[in-house]
């Protein structure tokens, strides 16, 4: 069997390929590093309305989904919050306290949030851009897996080499055609993207694998996700079918924050390991 090359795409390329696939995205790395700056491009390029929230240790679950205010009239009027938007850009979310974490949870999952027994839907689509800080700097909690679970991939900035800097500092990374697309557009060709059954047995399988190598149950959510990101994947690459190293490409960011515990080294053996029993289609 020829060895198997899983392919590192650009943190601005996998990051785009999660905006349009609709799934939520977490960027990770120590401060400085051009974490919100990418996010806000995102927004920018989407073209999609945006809100803000910078998370800090006394952030409240009301400053995010809004909350019930008395009228002159003694009804209760509800205030919408940030969270209302199409682009929700969550900075530094680890550094916000479990409840207020624990608020996104519904919005991520249903796009919708419910306050003292009334749910209120989100606008669509409906997308977190999350970034946070490593687990060792001061001041930051542990993401629950719960809320780790609803994000379908995790990018480091240390995969931009100098070269990579220089065209986020000067927004050159965003000139293509597919970035030049509205939001609707591009969702709209996903449609005509294939993905062969033999390749969904293929996904499965490597799911499969990485769960036998690793000893960890990872459901059905990264499976579906995976599969709907390389679509988007496929059609960022000009195609109108998905082949086996979409599926791969996508891989080790799919995978990163659901094994937080291992070092990126350890999480790209594990993933060769498991891949390399796979016959590809």
């Amino acid at each position: 069997m020829s060895k198997i090359i899983i392919p590192k795409p650009a943190a601005s390329e996998l990051a785009l390929v999660s905006l349009i696939a609709g799934e939520h995205l977490l960027i990770e790395d120590i401060p400085g590093t051009g974490k919100t700056y990418l996010a806000n491009n995102l927004s920018r390029l989407s073209k999609l309305k945006s809100n803000r929230i910078q998370c800090t240790n006394d952030l409240m679950p009301s400053d995010v989904i809004g909350y019930n205010k008395s009228t002159s009239s003694k009804s209760i009027e509800f205030i919408k919050g940030p969270i209302f938007t199409n682009i929700l850009l969550v900075d530094e979310m680890n550094r916000a306290p479990s409840r207020t974490q624990s608020a996104l949870l519904e919005a991520m999952e249903e796009s919708q949030i419910s306050i003292e027994g009334k749910t209120f839907k989100l606008p669509e689509p409906f997308f977190v851009i999350a970034t946070q800080n490593p687990r060792d700097q001061v001041g930051v909690f542990d993401l629950p897996e719960s809320q780790i679970d609803r994000f379908s991939l995790c990018i480091n900035m240390d995969v931009l080499n100098s070269e990579d800097y220089l065209k986020i500092l000067n927004e050159e990374h965003m000139h293509t055609a597919i970035l030049n697309t509205t939001y609707a557009k591009v969702s709209k060709s996903l449609k005509k993207v294939h993905f062969d059954n033999d390749l969904q047995v293929f996904l499965l399988k490597v799911i499969d694998e990485i769960e036998k190598v690793s000893g960890k149950y990872l459901a059905i959510r990264p499976r579906v996700q995976l599969q709907n990101l390389a679509k988007v994947y496929a059609a960022l690459k000009s195609r109108t079918f998905v082949v086996p190293e979409d599926i791969l490409a996508l891989l080790l960011s799919s995978m990163r924050h659901r094994f937080h515990e291992m070092s990126k080294q350890e999480i790209e053996e594990m993933i060769l390991e498991s891949v390399s029993s796979i016959k590809l289609p």
